[in-house]
């Protein structure tokens, strides 16, 4: 069940990615690797992927995958659509928070810590690369929604069973 809605997900986000591709002609897409980096004991793959087009300016967006994305010890680069979709996420729930008190409370942060209010910040400030291709509120909200595989419980710590049941209780209301 679950990896059948990441596929469905999966599809309707490639075919949202390419009609933007269409319609803002990003003709040039590349994903640059910059290395397994070590950030506050986590190493991750770090990569650049760069969209541009004829009448936008190139604009870069800086992703983190973790060590479990390789294959034969070779890091596996990440699906620009995919990358594109988590800025909107990141984006929309911060900006859906309100405020930076909010964002704190929701996720368990700690109002005084600075490296929270720095994810909240880089989350708020991921919207630059998006306007910066060309997306609107409403494209950045469908991608956000998309990438989440239209599950609004879906950043919840819950189980696959309780998030069904809470679709159904929610549906039924």
């Amino acid at each position: 069940m679950k990896q059948k809605n990441y596929e469905l997900a999966k599809e309707e986000l490639t075919a949202f990615f390419e009609m933007l591709k269409t319609k803002y002609q990003w003709n040039r897409i590349n994903t640059v690797y910059l290395g397994k980096l070590k950030e506050k004991d986590w190493e991750s793959f770090h990569w650049r992927i760069n969209i541009s087009g004829p009448s936008k300016p190139q604009c870069v967006f800086k992703y983190c995958m973790g060590l479990a994305h390789a294959k034969k010890g070779r890091p596996t680069p990440p699906d620009p659509a995919e990358v594109v979709a988590r800025y909107a996420d990141d984006f929309l729930t911060a900006h859906e928070a309100m405020t930076w008190n909010n964002f704190a409370k929701e996720f368990g942060y700690d109002s005084d810590s600075r490296s929270a209010f720095d994810i909240y910040q880089a989350s708020l400030n991921g919207v630059h690369q998006l306007q910066g291709i060309g997306l609107t509120l409403e494209e950045i909200t469908k991608l956000a929604k998309i990438s989440n595989g239209g599950n609004q419980f879906q950043g919840l710590w819950l189980t696959l069973e309780e998030i069904t049941k809470l679709e159904e209780i929610s549906n039924g209301l």
